[in-house]
């Protein structure tokens, strides 16, 4: 249906300009012309091109290694061994003699260490339990090596048998060279390739996207010049990092115990033995040389100018990495933080080029919570000499220069707010400008014919709480949408997932992963990246792009870290910043998220985070702070855990006294799906919206906390302004789109290609006849059951008759047809003779109103005789499909 492929080449684009070469011994890489090469292991077969969850893509095509390869070798870069991919398809351990009769044909074997990662499950060690930090038992999982082949399910940390005993059997062979790829969610042990001498290069591939494979196959044979560097920290062994003893062992509390000492802040401070690949490093087949570095200060901005030379053979480009050694004074400071970066151009042998980095004084500035500097609750610079470095990596580094602040200065005043201490809510009267005679449709407010508070005042309390509800969505795999109150002009903007590309039920690109894109540190390709995947959320009927996902690298285990970028908040908020930039300027809404903390999965919806107040302002709110500030994206995700023992999305302090007072945000706030906390609350504390659906228990106890006083008419007023200025900015509003509606005389048919909405994301579209396949997927088992609906013009009231045209094998199950007030209108029981195996016309009676109706059918599987079915959902794995619907009037 649709033609991206112009963004498929700016997917392999990022990927190679991501990937990070982290060994190259005896210059193994790039492969010559002459050098025989074959894969070894099903793992380099076919690559993860992405984590599971809001960061799945439905693609046109992957490319696997070997067809970069087999590309490259038609070219005559390479000469690569075909029959290699046979064996390793037929083949399930490659003993020395196996290997040996490889090396006849092959003198450097390529091996993928492969490793997912999905939202909702952290990865594991794969190892015996470890201490936590106090010395108690770590209560993580403990498998001692037993599990074979874990590589294909969730992310193990450390190697399995099977693959040290491959690596094992290659040093006894006559394989010359091992090329390793790192195809990870996240960090994983590589202290092993220490412990394998024929590992000559290491090429960390991270999720490369649906163009990963030709990706490797550039940079492997030399037609693109690796220049990504680490977002993170690779440590030696688990047990060095600083949150191993307190990283998912408590399914209630995570105390983040190492404070602003996270990553490199650590490493570089108190532990750089411990370190195997430091932050910011990254090998290239070129050399660069630095020479001219200066300081400059005009009055409260820095910048840092050094040039740049490529003294190698081959051209390349360079990242060029400024940090920032602050003083110890009252308040510790770790020994250097990240403050800029640039991107040289493609510079070729011999060629040089002037880089200039800038900076505000106020980002080398530490929040005093205590008061230790005279200062409580500010961003305060102290006195003393202050270090300014130039370099290739964290631990490469040339000095530029040093300034002298000669006595401590207050910067900017604040507030602590993460203490306990209750949000003093002020007024927050919505007063009315003018006066307009009838009613105001949301365009007039556009139009400037009225004023938003004139359109907001006409709104009853009830409508006022729709718009803090989410809405159905209009297609496959669409995860909810927003406004919907169609007589007043407010469309129903759609939303969809879109870390790594839009996530729908539709071929669209897929693009690296969150990390790899980190490691580009190229915000004008990052820029571009978002203006694409903005592109294609316009063509396929999305407004809301529920990325970028921002949060911080805690601990390597994380199993949404591909999702997210650095464990460096500077690098993490000018890439997202990039991001929304790139969406947005395409008329497609961005949402940052997760707003905040959220930085494991196990029990998210329950996890407190326990933090220090200057950890939250320097390390995992200022990555928002940046992007919010700089880009403006038109909508925030709240997280699911607790913070300091308050929800995030009832966190008053957080959304209204950071988000709302202190950085100034005009947009509109979302909760992550399906929270487990009071909607009534949510609007009181900041949250404007209740992702995804509209819960009608939750909309009674909001308009009961309303009528009880708990809830005043300003503060509805005040939730639905922030909801309408982001609807105003999205595609169905400015193109007055409001949805398919089916009209009605006496008969429709509708297919399936013409379904005006379907739940969440359970449903996906079949590619044969277009049908509707109803799927078990874990983001939706929690509380939403699975339908379509339809949105139906009637002219006329009455009785219909409806045929279904459905296929199942799910042996026993119902279909129940509800109206919008969730009201049952009729329910068939549905039992299917397994040995046919054909599609069945369910038929039945249900009564329309006049005019605009919604009817959702509902599809549950083997319930039980005491469950009430508005209480039960399909979750069964049994394969559920929806063809037609045909509604005849009774006359």
């Amino acid at each position: 249906m649709f033609n991206f492929s112009d963004n498929y080449k700016i997917s392999r684009q990022l990927a190679s300009q991501g990937m990070v070469l982290l060994r190259n011994d005896n210059n193994t890489l790039p492969f010559k012309s002459s050098d025989r090469v074959g894969i070894v292991g099903k793992q380099c077969i076919d690559i993860i091109i992405g984590g599971g969850g809001s960061a799945h893509v439905q693609t046109e095509y992957v490319k696997s290694i070997p067809q970069g390869l087999e590309e490259k070798a038609k070219e005559d870069k390479v000469i690569f061994y075909n029959d290699s991919v046979r064996l390793a398809m037929n083949i399930s351990e490659y003993s020395v003699s196996v290997l040996n009769d490889l090396a006849k044909s092959i003198d450097t074997a390529i091996v993928t260490i492969k490793r997912y990662g999905s939202e909702g499950y952290d990865r594991k060690l794969g190892k015996d339990c470890l201490p936590d930090m106090d010395g108690n038992s770590y209560s993580g999982e403990a498998n001692n090596d037993e599990i074979h082949d874990y590589e294909e399910n969730v992310g193990y940390f450390y190697l399995s048998k099977k693959e040290r005993t491959l690596f094992a059997n290659i040093e006894e062979s006559n394989i010359k060279n091992v090329v390793l790829l790192l195809n990870i969610s996240s960090i994983v042990d590589m202290s092993f390739i220490d412990d394998y001498p024929k590992i000559r290069s290491v090429l960390l591939t991270y999720l490369p996207g649906m163009e990963g494979g030709t990706a490797i196959a550039d940079i492997l044979c030399g037609d693109v010049n690796p220049c990504g560097k680490l977002v993170d920290t690779v440590a030696y062994k688990y047990e060095d990092y600083p949150t191993s003893g307190c990283f998912d062992y408590d399914p209630h509390i995570t105390e983040y115990k190492e404070g602003i000492y996270l990553g490199y802040r650590y490493f570089e401070t108190f532990a750089k033995n411990k370190v195997m690949f430091p932050f910011g490093y990254g090998l290239s087949y070129t050399d660069f040389e630095y020479s001219n570095c200066s300081l400059t200060k005009h009055g409260d901005v820095i910048t840092l100018t050094v040039d740049v030379k490529n003294i190698g053979a081959v051209s390349g480009k360079e990242i060029v990495e400024a940090y920032v050694s602050s003083p110890n004074g009252a308040l510790e400071k770790p020994s250097i933080e990240l403050k800029g970066y640039a991107k040289t151009k493609e510079l070729q042998a011999g060629e040089s080029e002037k880089i200039q980095i800038t900076f505000s004084v106020k980002n080398m500035t530490s929040f005093d919570e205590s008061g230790v500097t005279g200062y409580k609750a500010a961003w305060v610079l102290e006195q003393g000499d202050y270090k300014f470095f130039v370099g290739k990596s964290v631990r490469e580094l040339f000095l530029c220069g040093i300034l002298n602040i000669d006595q401590t200065q207050k910067i900017q005043q604040l507030s602590l707010r993460f203490d306990g201490r209750e949000y003093e809510l002020k007024n927050r009267r919505i007063k009315a400008k003018n006066k307009y005679a009838g009613k105001i449709s949301l365009y007039d407010v556009a139009d400037n014919k009225a004023s938003l508070e004139d359109f907001i005042n006409q709104l009853t309390a009830e409508e006022l709480i729709s718009l803090s509800q989410g809405q159905p969505p209009a297609f496959p795999l669409g995860t909810a949408a927003i406004g919907n109150l169609k007589k007043y002009g407010v469309p129903n903007p759609q939303t969809a997932d879109g870390p790594a590309g839009i996530r729908r039920s539709v071929n669209t690109t897929c693009f690296p992963c969150g990390t790899l894109i980190a490691c580009s540190w190229d915000t004008k390709l990052q820029y571009k990246m978002g203006k694409s995947i903005g592109y294609e959320g316009y063509n396929t009927g999305v407004d809301i792009l529920l990325a970028p996902s921002m949060n911080i690298h805690r601990n390597p285990l994380g199993g949404r870290n591909f999702e997210y970028f650095s464990e460096d908040p500077f690098l993490t908020g000018k890439t997202a910043g990039a991001i929304v930039k790139g969406v947005q300027s395409e008329g497609i809404c961005a949402t940052v998220k997760h707003f905040a903390v959220n930085n494991c999965e196990y029990y998210r919806n329950f996890n407190n985070s326990v933090v220090s107040e200057r950890a939250l302002r320097e390390i995992y709110l200022k990555g928002f702070e940046i992007a919010i500030k700089e880009s403006k994206p038109a909508f925030v995700m709240s997280s699911y855990n607790l913070l300091n023992g308050l929800h995030t999305s009832a966190n008053s302090q957080l959304l209204r006294g950071v988000l709302r007072d202190e950085w100034g945000y005009e947009g509109a706030v979302m909760t992550d799906w399906r929270n487990g906390v009071s909607l009534d609350d949510e609007i009181l504390s900041g949250n404007n919206i209740k992702m995804p659906f509209g819960y009608p228990d939750e909309a009674k106890k909001a308009l009961d906390a309303f009528k009880s006083g708990k809830i005043n008419l300003d503060i509805l007023r005040e939730n639905a302004s922030y909801v309408l200025k982001s609807i105003i900015k999205t595609r169905s509003f400015i193109n007055k789109d409001f949805g398919l509606k089916h009209h009605i005389n006496k008969e429709l048919e509708i297919p399936a290609t013409q379904v005006n909405g379907l739940s969440s994301t359970r449903i996906r579209q079949g590619q044969i006849c277009n049908e509707w396949y109803l799927s078990n997927l874990g983001k939706d088992q929690r509380a939403q059951r699975t339908f379509v609906y339809y949105l139906i013009d009637a002219e006329y009231e009455g009785e219909y008759s409806v045929t279904c045209t459905v296929f199942t094998n799910c042996p026993k199950g119902r279909i129940s047809f509800i109206n919008e007030n969730d009201e049952n209108l009729s329910t068939v029981n549905l039992y299917t003779d397994m040995n046919k195996n054909e599609w069945q016309d369910i038929r039945t009676n249900i009564n329309l109103h006049k005019g605009e109706n919604i009817v959702k059918i509902v599809f549950a599987g083997d319930l039980q005789e005491d469950c009430e079915f508005s209480k039960c959902w399909f979750e069964t794995t049994e394969d559920i499909r929806l063809l037609k619907i045909i509604l005849k009037l009774h006359e």
